[in-house]
């Protein structure tokens, strides 16, 4: 069965980089199909931020469109993968392999940076941080959205567990200090609806996050295997559902920041 290779294929998010970059590299060609809470938290990131000058679009994936020169434009991403459609989707911008936390820029090289629903993999947010005080020039701007703490809630209900976010202050905190200016932070809850299981699970894993394990309802480990196991998920998805479908629920920070003259 489709939907239960689909279980057994999703694996435990370990942070190191190259695993990271590995796994979204493999989500890249079909990226954009499952990609809804990706382009909506996108559409009112731009909307949060004038671009101008040089632009850094940090965790790029695949490439978003903006109303810029092409030239402007720099991508990092730490995925080939993802970096590889880029280049077809978008050939005119630069498109540079590299870590958020050790960005391969000169410092105070750029205008405007803006990162979607990336960053949230780093481990150390803050080095995150400084990396982007050291590239922006005085005055420059980042605006950024990330997956917080207390996001995917249906998944417990259903026994499964994601890895973990940082809170919302814990990213706030980051830009607490003297190096930053004119802080502003929105919270809001995303809501995506699906058809069946089966849809909301593979828009997950769809994009590249695979950060799902299974657990028992007494926290002991075990697999998900069965087609017994998956009829029963089944059964208590459809607990879940509202009149517009099955909910999957994403806890969204949006934090945009001066860098000081």
């Amino acid at each position: 069965m489709l939907a239960e290779r689909c279980l057994q294929q999703i694996k435990v998010f370990n942070r190191d980089t190259n695993v990271i970059g590995d796994t979204f590299s493999k989500a890249s060609k079909h990226y954009r199909k499952y990609s809804e809470l990706q382009d909506r938290c996108s559409n009112k990131l731009k909307n949060a931020i004038e671009l101008s000058g040089q632009i850094l679009d940090l965790g790029a994936g695949p490439g978003t469109h903006y109303n810029t020169a092409a030239k402007n434009v720099v991508c990092v991403d730490i995925a080939l993968g993802m970096l590889k459609e880029l280049q077809t989707n978008f050939p005119d911008y630069k498109a540079i392999n590299g870590d958020a936390a050790k960005l391969p820029l000169q410092g105070e090289s750029v205008d405007s940076v803006i990162s979607n629903l990336a960053l949230q993999w780093c481990d150390d947010f803050s080095a995150v941080t400084a990396e982007l005080h050291r590239i922006l020039k005085p005055e420059g701007e980042v605006a950024i959205s990330l997956v917080a703490a207390n996001s995917l809630p249906e998944l417990s209900k259903l026994g499964l567990k994601a890895n973990q976010f940082n809170t919302v202050s814990e990213f706030q905190a980051a830009f607490e200090n003297n190096f930053w200016s004119e802080l502003e932070c929105q919270v809001r809850r995303e809501i995506i609806y699906f058809d069946d299981l089966k849809s909301l699970l593979y828009s997950i894993k769809g994009v590249g996050a695979s950060a799902i394990k299974a657990v028992e309802q007494n926290h002991q480990n075990q697999s998900l295997k069965g087609k017994k196991h998956w009829f029963r998920l089944v059964e208590q998805a459809e607990l879940l559902r509202t009149d517009k479908g099955l909910p999957l629920t994403y806890n969204i920070v949006q934090i945009k920041a001066k860098k000081l003259g």
